[in-house]
């Protein structure tokens, strides 16, 4: 039997596995550390699928599930229906072939529909290591792009104007239906990758267009309003109004020009009318039984026509002299009050105010005479006199009624919301206020907001057409006059003051937005605007009011540039790269993510094939990767998504990237197949990681199961984790065993208070003081000591488990009691023993001793008198020669005993 080692090589033993167990224990909680931090999910499994080791996202697959449910059972325990689909068998192939196995699987969920998995199982050491990536959030937020582009594309279909944009050379990257129809083309697809060129433009008009192009991307500066002919698809010669605006990437660079344009056609043939219509309008007055005067701000005639002379009897010597004098003197002689006519006709020149006065003649005829200014770049030129025979009443009565019959008619009719309104109490309001002296009527408003709310009171509904009552949600005007506060809230008081101003200022005229609301409560965006009726300029008893109900448009505005930042933003910050191959498997697009693996620019990677030999592209043990397994031929052959194929890309400068690529086909409008949308994720680090995790991982192993001594890891309660194979002998248990015992239901009752303050105390400091010593009860009913030391092991930085040392020590508990029995049986033997002490008086010849009494006594008896020791009697080996010299008791080389 060898020889068991001395306490001393058991206390070095100790400390090189302390030693060896604080490395193991920095490798493990680096390891469950990684395990933790991580999103994807980790499960480990031994040789028998026995799952081993798993983090908290591999718990969330399964709701509910704590670690001590689930370490230690069979895979089969944890997932029945992995035989039945064949991958149970397809796992054990893994452990003994050593080939990786990667599939995706979809696992229904009640709550949140389906969950998109991707799985990953590698041999571990003997066992198997499993990663399983949620993607469901990556397939939605893809879903979710491509819903926002086809959004993006149907609003810019939707709009009347055209759309289109090309790159920095000029090609089209597309363009809306408008623009489409426009070129004769019938999808995006058709114009991706033409120039103007290639369209039906004629050269001319090409070489303009593009002139333009450049000029707005060299400048950065965009253009608004380029009048430009362009030949229709049909032929016909037409005109285009077109903005040009550069298009900036992140970074501020200019990639593209986006330019629209409408087809102003109508509008050039309506100018062009316009001049028919003043030869006319020039042709109508020398025709119109009016007469019409055009002077200057000095009252200096500009024009007039022929009614104008023959209404006033001019002669015709005196229109050609040309002398405003003679001729100003020639009417008023003619005037019964020329005075007052001539003083108001000076004051209007000096004003904006449409006027309209009676005129009375010497001879009886009565004219009818409207002024109003003429304007010319926003400052007063002159004015425009119209007069008037009255003696044509009836005529004109009969026009005005005909005339207020088409109004009735267009206001009621119309799709448009149209009010008449009477502002004359707020004439008289602005009137009060500047004879109390404010001349700062904006002003006053804008710190009075009371006296807006006045003005607003003092506002009468005189009508509203159906239009009204239909858009604020009215049964009737009655109604619509009674909620007419509610209509013009506070979003509308801003406009509401700026109508004021204008009003008070004379404008005849005011255009703007506001919010009102219905009766009901919803909030309606609109365009107002208002004019005074002629002839009312004075009183402003009649102001005309249409309400363009822009609701549905600002919402529209609205989505589509939520629609428009959201897409640039996923773009912008998406942690993947993102290309964009044709149909060729030409690469059309890059993000800066995807350059980075490019290893070039996108400029300098247009016009590549994904399969360039400039990227070497192998698989990670760096062998080539087969044509027929890139994403691009495997998604241009099946139609359909792949996820996670991973190959890498290597660079002559001796980069290289470990990549892992999900591939979507992209279809055209009409279903066919038009090339790939990928985005790239690179995995260098993470491949680099799991490398050292396993390795970590293995020589961990192998130190755990490989000890002498018992190791074990147990939770706060005292729950077993995990131990190895010494301590589970030591015990009398099996691996199978250690979920259904605890450290504390294996102590005595006597040593259960010492063990929970001990475990108390080490959560408190975070280690152990000293050696503990226990006495543990085997399965079998057994007990063994044990000297244990442990400490807590942390992960994420927070208290994880208990980590323990032990050894066996029942044998020298054994020893330790047999000595400290035969040291007892010692001392008692020596506590008989009577001790002599003192100075003895022997007799030199004789050798008897006397006693404290004066008497001599054998030795013998004294001894015997004065000890517990007894006496035989024998003889020595000197006395035997001398005394009986016949007999030999005694050899010669016999030592004295």
């Amino acid at each position: 039997m060898s020889e068991k080692p001395t306490y001393e090589e058991l206390e070095k033993r100790v400390l090189e596995l302390e030693n060896a167990e604080s490395d193991r224990k920095l490798s493990e909680e680096r390891i469950k550390f990684f395990m933790a931090a991580s999103t994807e999910a980790f499960f480990l499994l031994d040789s028998e699928l026995c799952l081993t080791m798993i983090n908290k996202a591999g718990l969330a697959i399964s709701p509910g599930n704590r670690e001590e449910d689930v370490i230690g059972k069979h895979i089969l325990e944890l997932s029945p229906k992995l035989e039945e689909t064949g991958r149970y068998d397809r796992y054990l192939n893994v452990i003994e072939t050593g080939e990786p196995l990667t599939f995706e699987d979809i696992v229904p969920d009640p709550q949140f529909g389906d969950i998109r998995l991707t799985v990953n199982a590698s041999k571990v050491g003997n066992g198997l290591g499993m990663v399983i990536t949620d993607i469901t959030a990556r397939t939605q937020a893809e879903e979710a792009l491509q819903d926002s582009r086809n959004m993006l594309q149907t609003v810019l279909d939707s709009i009347p104007s055209a759309v289109f944009w090309k790159d920095r050379d000029l090609i089209y990257l597309g363009g809306n239906r408008t623009w489409l129809e426009t070129a004769g083309l019938k999808s995006s697809e058709e114009v991706v990758g033409k120039n103007d060129y290639d369209l039906p433009w004629e050269k001319e008009q090409a070489d303009s267009f593009q002139e333009d192009d450049r000029r707005v991307m060299e400048s950065g500066i965009p253009e608004y309003g380029i009048i430009e002919p362009y030949l229709r698809v049909d032929g016909t010669r037409s005109w285009a109004k077109t903005n040009k605006v550069p298009l900036r990437d992140t970074e501020g660079n200019i990639i593209s020009v986006l330019g629209t344009y409408e087809d102003i056609t109508e509008q050039a043939q309506a100018e062009e009318a316009l001049r028919e219509s003043e030869d006319l309008l020039k042709a109508t007055l020398e025709s119109t039984a009016d007469g019409i005067l055009v002077s200057d701000v000095k009252g200096q005639t500009i024009n007039t026509n022929k009614r104008f002379a023959k209404m006033w009897r001019i002669p015709d010597d005196l229109i050609k002299l040309q002398d405003d004098e003679k001729l100003l003197s020639y009417v008023l002689d003619q005037l019964v009050e020329p005075t007052a006519f001539l003083s108001k006709a000076q004051a209007l020149y000096k004003t904006t105010k449409h006027d309209f006065d009676t005129i009375v003649f010497k001879d009886g005829r009565i004219f009818e005479r409207y002024s109003r200014p003429l304007i010319r770049a926003d400052e007063i030129a002159g004015r425009v006199w119209s007069f008037r025979d009255v003696t044509e009443r009836k005529q004109a009565e009969e026009t005005l009624r005909e005339s207020e019959e088409k109004y009735r008619m267009l206001f009621e009719e119309s799709p448009v919301s149209l009010w008449e309104e009477d502002f004359s109490d707020v004439k008289i309001y602005f009137e009060g206020l500047r004879d109390s002296g404010v001349k700062d009527l904006r002003g006053y408003f804008e710190n009075h907001p009371e006296a807006v709310a006045r003005c607003a009171a003092l506002v009468k509904v005189v009508d509203v057409n159906k239009a009204t009552l239909d858009l604020y949600e009215a049964g009737s005007i009655e109604e619509f006059r009674d909620g007419l506060g509610a209509v013009f809230g506070e979003d509308s008081n801003d406009v509401f003051r700026e109508e004021l101003i204008a009003l008070a200022g004379g404008e005849s005229g005011f255009e703007s937005e506001a919010i009102t609301q219905t009766l009901t409560g919803d909030k309606n965006h609109i365009a107002l605007r208002w004019s005074v009726a002629q002839g009312y300029e004075e009183t402003l008893s009649k102001v005309l009011v249409s309400v363009m109900d822009l609701t549905e448009r600002k919402r529209a505005e609205e989505a589509l540039k939520n629609k428009h930042d959201l897409m640039e933003r996923i773009i912008a910050t998406s942690p993947a790269g993102i290309t964009r191959v044709d149909v060729n498997g030409v690469v059309v697009y890059a993000n800066k993510i995807a350059e980075k693996f490019l290893g070039t620019e996108f400029v300098e990677a247009k016009g590549r094939t994904y399969n360039d030999t400039a990227w070497k592209i192998t698989d990670f043990e760096g062998r080539p990767f087969p044509e027929e397994k890139l994403p691009f031929a495997i998604v241009k052959k099946t139609g359909k998504p792949v996820f996670n194929v991973q190959h890498a890309i290597e660079w002559n400068d001796g980069r290289r990237f470990l990549l892992s690529i999900n591939a979507a086909p992209f279809i055209s409008a009409d279903g066919q197949f038009d090339g790939m949308v990928a985005t790239i994720e690179d995995i260098t680090e993470r491949k680099r990681a799991e490398e050292r995790l396993m390795e970590s991982d293995e020589r961990y192993r192998g130190l755990f199961d490989r000890s002498r001594e018992y190791v074990y890891l147990h939770d706060f309660e005292g729950n077993f984790i995990d131990a190895n194979d010494a301590a589970l002998e030591g015990l009398g248990y099996t691996k199978k065993d250690i979920k259904s015992i605890d450290f504390i239901s294996l102590l005595d009752k006597d040593q259960l208070p010492r063990a929970i303050e001990s475990l108390e105390d080490m959560i408190k400091t975070g280690s152990q003081k000293s050696i503990e010593e226990y006495r543990l009860k085997r399965k079998d009913g057994e007990h063994i000591d044990i000297e244990s030391k442990t400490a807590i092991i942390y992960a994420d930085g927070k208290p994880y488990a208990i980590q323990g040392i032990a050894r066996d020590i029942t044998e020298r508990k054994k020893l330790d009691e047999e000595r400290s029995k035969l040291i007892y049986e010692l001392r008692q033997a020596l506590e008989k023993v009577k001790q002599l002490g003192g100075l003895l008086p022997i007799c030199s010849h004789c050798k008897k001793i006397r006693d404290d009494k004066g008497y001599w006594n054998q030795i013998e008896a004294y001894i015997q008198d004065h000890s517990d020791a007894e006496f035989s009697h024998g003889i020595c080996q000197e006395c035997a020669k001398k005394y009986y010299p016949e007999m030999d008791l005694y050899d010669e080389d016999e030592t004295q005993q």
